[in-house]
């Protein structure tokens, strides 16, 4: 067999080998960063509950069930009926009127309805404030998103671009080899009819 002709048979092969083990390689690189993709969404959407969780237990919270408010209202309301006890104490012994004794209980009444308006305004404040951080933590999980997306089409684009490439090159190899096999039997080349 002629050398020409077995080195051009070789290069077919070879080209048809790259452009199987490329086509092989791309088939494992898309399996391998579908996998990632799908561990990455399965990550993202348990950083998506765990926020929403977390924003949920804490909006809808009643505020004058949390314990520290409770405890402050319980305190409030026993100074407000020592103070009670002590004035009834003193208007025993200083004669005090009944209209001051409601006035004395209005003003202590007013003291109690403050405190709870305040700890209410308090808590639309502490609602705002979680309702801020959890846009914030939304704003950054959909930030975290578009990056991995915009990072996995690079990958794919780089991906196909690199087998279109592979591709080409085996192409090409395989056309050299037929090019030669076909020089090697064209009827201008004598020598493949024992011319010569």
């Amino acid at each position: 067999m002629c050398p020409v002709l077995t080195a051009s048979i070789i290069s077919a092969i070879v080209g048809a080998g790259a452009l199987i083990s490329s086509s092989v390689m791309a088939a494992k690189k898309a399996k391998d960063a579908d996998r990632e993709r799908r561990k990455q969404e399965a990550a993202n959407e348990r950083e998506r509950a765990f926020n929403e969780d977390w924003f949920n237990k804490r909006y809808y919270k009643d505020p004058m069930e949390r314990a520290e408010i409770k405890n402050a209202l319980m305190r409030a309301s026993e100074r407000l009926d020592e103070e009670r006890i002590k004035d009834e104490a003193r208007g025993v012994v200083t004669g005090q009127t009944d209209e001051s004794r409601l006035r004395a209980a209005d003003v202590r009444q007013k003291a109690y309805t403050n405190a709870v308006q305040d700890i209410a305004a308090n808590a639309n404040r502490l609602k705002d404030a979680y309702d801020s951080q959890y846009m914030s933590s939304v704003e950054k999980y959909f930030d975290h998103l578009n990056g991995n997306y915009q990072a996995n089409a690079q990958a794919l684009t780089q991906m196909s671009n690199n087998w279109v490439q592979s591709a080409g090159n085996a192409a090409k190899l395989m056309g050299q080899g037929v090019a030669g096999i076909a020089k090697q039997y064209s009827p201008k080349n004598n020598n493949a009819y024992g011319g010569g």
